[in-house]
């Protein structure tokens, strides 16, 4: 089908778009007219209206790729290459409209001329074009600025940081997964037969092995505050319980070396808790992927980045070096358990070391500290967790397997992307 935009009078209805937000905002600025494209009648807006909010979101968010000069091995003269997309493609993309479509939006914004003298890059067909790399620069500009924050100004008075993460929290407790049994990300956990979580201790030697086996629901609960280390979601000295909802996880979290003899026990839930589950937070991030027509987009992209770099921190251990990195994990924990009312009583984030096991941190305030006291474990009858009886497992590691992700080395050496998540468990 060609439709001839020269004249300016081709005009789209709201039902040939798919993108979501282009289709509002046809309905809500558009008039009614006859759509040149599907024949029905409703409202419109000329196809030059839809280029220019195309051209828009170009301009914001795309850049014109650079160009490669090669040889191949049997060349003799060499080669050019651009890298990204065609513009045929993210238009497309953009749209999610039918071919007839996306050729008269191209038609139509190929044509548009800047009207600043040059204040535009003009559009062409046959180039190729790719996110601009700024918008990723200022993504993780917002992580440096709160790792700062907490690092140089007080935490227990940083109102810039509270209201930073106000405005996470406001975003993020509306969001449920899709489907009609939906889950919220901030879902609460009852007390059934089916809920268990499990937390594992090394056995090094013949007497770790015996204590551990001679009191098990001391000996694999939450460290008392005198032995608590420093952890993703927890300060020295602040008892929290670190387990996973299956035995699996809980034994490949320890990250054991071969030959070591590790004890896993059950627990059970006492009481309901609420928690906040990133897994479920990135499912909805994929369901509902964000809109580049809409306001908020930039906005929106901070918190989601922000967020999913912090789920990033939160699966791996802290390093010697990782003070700022440490510090942001704890006083995000620190917000939830002790600033938001009513309290949220721990996290849920994906394991590092076992695909599709989750882990589960629950802080202090749920398991009923007993100070002062001298036993291994500090939990008393008002916690929310109590050991399952006959629980206990003794687990001699017999392998440990490794994968890897590749990256093929530039020939003027390895470029490092600024997208936080093609290298999603890299630190920076």
């Amino acid at each position: 089908m060609s439709i001839d935009v020269a004249d300016n009078t081709a005009r789209i209805c709201q039902t040939c778009l798919g993108e979501p937000w282009l289709k509002d905002r046809v309905r809500s600025r558009g008039a009614p007219e006859t759509c040149r494209f599907c024949g029905n009648k409703g409202k419109c807006v000329t196809v030059k209206t839809l280029a220019g909010w195309i051209r828009e979101v170009l301009d914001q968010h795309f850049q014109l790729c650079r160009t490669w000069s090669h040889y191949g091995v049997d060349d003799h003269y060499s080669r050019y290459e651009q890298e990204g997309d065609s513009l045929e493609q993210i238009v497309g993309d953009l749209l999610e409209a039918d071919v007839p479509v996306v050729d008269a939006a191209l038609d139509e914004l190929t044509l548009i001329v800047p009207t600043d003298g040059g204040g535009g890059p003009n559009y062409a067909r046959e180039a190729r074009y790719a996110e601009t790399r700024e918008h990723a620069r200022e993504l993780e500009g917002g992580w440096e600025h709160f790792r700062h924050e907490l690092k140089h100004r007080p935490r227990l008075f940083n109102a810039d940081a509270k209201q930073f993460l106000d405005r996470l929290l406001r975003d993020t407790q509306p969001l449920r997964t899709q489907g009609k049994r939906g889950s919220p990300v901030l879902r609460t956990v009852k007390p059934d037969e089916a809920t268990l979580l499990f937390r594992a201790r090394r056995a090094p030697r013949p007497g770790n092995l015996e204590r551990i086996l001679s009191s098990p629901g001391e000996q694999l609960g939450p460290p008392p505050p005198e032995c608590a280390p420093a952890g993703r979601m927890n300060s020295a000295g602040v008892t929290a319980f670190y387990g996973a909802f299956d035995r699996e996880t809980c034994i490949a979290e320890l990250r054991p070396c071969l030959g070591d003899t590790v004890v896993s026990g059950a627990f059970r839930l006492r009481k309901p808790l609420r928690l906040l589950d990133f897994p479920l937070l990135e499912q909805c991030y994929r369901e509902q992927p964000l809109s580049y027509f809409q306001p908020d987009f930039k906005r929106k992209s901070a918190c989601r980045h922000f967020l999913r770099r912090l789920h990033s921190k939160m699966r791996h251990p802290p390093q010697p070096d990782d003070e700022a990195e440490l510090l942001s994990t704890q006083v995000f924990a620190e917000y939830l358990s002790g600033v938001v009312k009513p309290s949220i009583d721990g996290v849920v984030y994906a394991s590092a070391q076992r695909e599709g096991g989750l882990n589960v941190v629950l802080f202090s305030h749920v398991l009923d500290i007993q100070l002062p006291t001298e036993r291994p474990s500090v939990m008393g009858t008002e916690s929310a967790l109590r050991i399952c009886d006959d629980s206990a497992m003794v687990h001699r590691i017999s392998a440990i397997h490794y994968r890897c992700d590749h990256r093929q080395a530039q020939a003027d050496g390895l470029e490092l992307s600024l997208d936080p998540h093609e290298f999603p468990d890299d630190d920076e």
